[in-house]
């Protein structure tokens, strides 16, 4: 029997309900005693009637305790441990404790709960080819001038428009400054690029 199923009981007297209890530890105790696990005040009771024990299977054994007026099993005299099935009854005196197992519904919700809080993940697979792809953009990304900044060029422009012979100026400074911050961007990137831009410029 799993772990997460509990052992239920119904006691009745004379056929009418009287109590259920849910249980899940190893040891159950029913009798008279007001320590017991399962109270029973009656005369016809002992005060340490039966035990229901939890075996190695994960089912529990019903056993009499030396009680005065015996334990029955489905009318059968309990005189030695007897494993307990679904449908049982017990009966006590006047008393019978009809048996189920039941699914610990705590035990489903603490794993509910637990697989909802847990994030989701995925595992991306990517091919040989794709890999190759996206490792040669990387590199191209890398080892790409830096283009100088847009204040910059701004600048350079309308330097190079306001100047005598500007459209050949413009080409001079233009090409001057794309091989200063192509060098640049590779040797020591961007900001050394902007340096040299300014040097021209002024």
């Amino acid at each position: 029997m799993p772990q997460e199923h509990v052992l239920s009981l119904r006691l009745a007297l004379m056929g009418r309900p009287v109590k259920s209890y849910v249980f899940g530890k190893p040891v159950i105790q029913v009798g008279r005693d007001p320590e017991a696990d399962v109270v029973i005040d009656n005369p016809g009771v002992s005060r340490e009637h039966l035990r229901l024990e939890l075996n190695p299977e994960g089912e529990y054994e019903v056993v009499d305790l030396g009680s005065a007026n015996g334990t029955l099993l489905n009318d059968m005299p309990v005189k030695c441990k007897i494993p307990l099935r679904t449908g049982d009854t017990v009966r006590l005196g006047k008393y019978t404790l009809t048996v189920s197992y039941e699914q610990d519904r705590r035990a489903s919700r603490a794993s509910e709960t637990q697989s909802k809080s847990e994030p989701a993940t995925h595992t991306m697979v990517m091919s040989r080819d794709e890999l190759h792809r996206l490792f040669e953009r990387q590199l191209e990304l890398e080892h790409k001038p830096a283009a100088p900044p847009p204040v910059v060029a701004r600048a350079i422009e309308e330097r190079a428009a306001s100047a005598p012979g500007a459209k050949s100026y413009a080409h001079r400074v233009a090409t001057r400054v794309g091989v200063i911050a192509a060098i640049s961007g590779l040797l020591v990137g961007a900001a050394a690029g902007a340096a040299a831009v300014w040097y021209v410029v002024h």
